[in-house]
């Protein structure tokens, strides 16, 4: 049932409001009321709920803050505004928060239960708030992640997970309680009540759906196993990249790959490139590719990446693999990157000369950058596309801005991110994804060590530093 907050610093008119609405026949809920902004916004940060009803004109900390600080935080939920003025500037600024009603008082209550009743049927299935979740699962906030889970009627205490890689959210043929949530894009982590059996995921479904990856947890979990088994589960997620077709995992390697990386690493150190090409080569033909993971994939890729680049004296970053998305998009497997690593290996990659036309050059990359920076544009992509070197485009960057490739694409990306966060009421979903990335916790943790706040708290830090600014301005 959804959960109403009423907020008016009235209380003859909040007790009106709960005795004068029949909530039942309405399949509403009241959860509870509050006398100001700042306590209903402290409510909500602890509780579920699904509808706000708020008086604009309240001291300090008004209506439309709040209703500011929803639609930044909690967009799902559904606002109506109420005021003893007609006024209808307060409704004109309420409607870039997505304000479904506005009633003046005194409040005709047949009105309001109209309203009530629009409310209550847009109110989606999917499962609300997805962001502000994945905030809480990434920042291990227990509280806020338990409350979620209860409210979905599934037990903190012991559940399932399953994440889908490829295609749209799967509609798993399964009864019990379920919650799906989207961290990227075509990118989902389903939460069960129950464990998953083959029996409900239909035969021919990857294939079907075009689904690359299905990861399932094998075990039941808790809060505090969570965020681990998220981290666990997308590797698993992520085996379609040694098989070369789409696949289900259920369990992780237990191979032990330290092996593999000392040979590679005793191979650098005593720079035997006989030794280091026939180790790949074995990887190549190996049979046992299901005994490989992602995060051995990335860990072999940056140790032979960061010889080449000390071997060869360049001064960069842009050749690491810095996410599990960076290795899929460059390589279509496994296999192609190793052969990739041997050829790095086995030839001697020209650098050029940076002593000509390198203005001329840098304004042309700089354009196709900064035109393409919501793409997935690695170093190689920019030099094949131009017709240059990525070791010369690399050092150009150092030499021009004093950032590597990498680095002036991050601050890039963070900039743009910044700027619709302020500038437009976009959610932080779609912000991560118009500025280049595949995967929400990695731009959670890109943003919050570029600025220090995430992305939800930093817009409400802005908003709330701009309404100072004007409040000082009207003084």
């Amino acid at each position: 049932m959804p959960n109403v907050l009423i907020v008016d610093d009235e209380n003859f008119v909040v007790k009106s409001l709960v005795s004068s609405i029949n909530w039942d026949s309405l399949k509403l809920h009241v959860s509870t009321t509050c006398t100001n902004g700042v306590d209903a916004l402290d409510y909500i940060e602890h509780h579920p709920i699904d509808i706000v009803i708020t008086d604009i004109r309240m001291p300090g900390f008004t209506g439309l803050d709040l209703c500011s600080s929803l639609h930044t935080k909690y967009p799902h939920i559904k606002i109506i505004l109420i005021s003893g003025y007609a006024d209808f500037a307060y409704a004109q600024k309420a409607i870039k928060y997505n304000v479904i009603g506005y009633c003046v008082k005194p409040l005709d209550y047949d009105e309001l239960t109209l309203i009530l009743s629009k409310a209550v049927a847009s109110q989606k299935a999917i499962n609300p708030p997805t962001l502000d979740i994945i905030d809480c699962i990434s920042n291990e906030d227990y509280k806020s992640i338990s409350t979620f889970l209860l409210d979905h009627a599934i037990d903190p205490h012991q559940f399932y997970m399953m994440i889908t890689m490829g295609a749209d959210a799967l509609n798993i043929n399964i009864t019990c309680p379920k919650i799906i949530l989207k961290f990227g894009p075509l990118k989902y982590l389903y939460i069960l009540a129950r464990p998953l059996y083959p029996y409900d995921l239909p035969t021919g479904l990857l294939a079907t759906l075009q689904i690359k990856g299905v990861g399932i947890y094998p075990h039941p979990l808790t809060l505090k196993q969570l965020k681990q088994a998220i981290d666990d589960t997308i590797i698993m997620a992520y085996q379609f990249f040694f098989l070369g077709v789409p696949c289900l995992c259920t369990t992780l390697t237990a191979c032990n790959h330290s092996s593999i990386l000392s040979k590679l690493q005793n191979g650098l150190s005593t720079n035997n490139l006989g030794a280091i090409r026939s180790t790949l080569s074995e990887l190549i033909t190996s049979e046992q590719l299901k005994k490989y993971d992602i995060s051995f994939a990335m860990k072999l890729y940056n140790l032979l990446i960061t010889h080449y680049i000390v071997q060869h004296q360049f001064e960069t970053e842009d050749l690491y693999g810095y996410n599990f998305d960076e290795l899929i998009n460059k390589f279509e497997s496994f296999s192609s990157m190793l052969t990739y690593l041997d050829d790095v290996f086995c030839e001697q990659l020209p650098i050029e000369d940076l002593s000509h036309s390198y203005n001329n050059n840098f304004i042309h990359i700089l354009k196709y950058v900064n035109h393409y920076y919501m793409h997935d544009i690695s170093i190689r992509d920019v030099a094949a596309e131009l017709g240059l070197n990525a070791n010369y485009i690399s050092q150009l960057f150092k030499k021009e801005t004093g950032y590597t490739y990498t680095k002036y694409l991050t601050r890039l990306r963070m900039e743009k991110a910044k700027q619709l966060l302020l500038e437009t009421s976009l959610s932080i979903s779609d912000i991560c994804e118009q500025v280049g990335y595949n995967d929400y916790f990695y731009f959670l943790k890109t943003f919050k060590k570029y600025t220090g706040l995430s992305p939800s708290n930093y817009k409400v830090q802005l908003i709330s530093s701009n309404q100072k600014c004007l409040s000082s301005m009207s003084l």
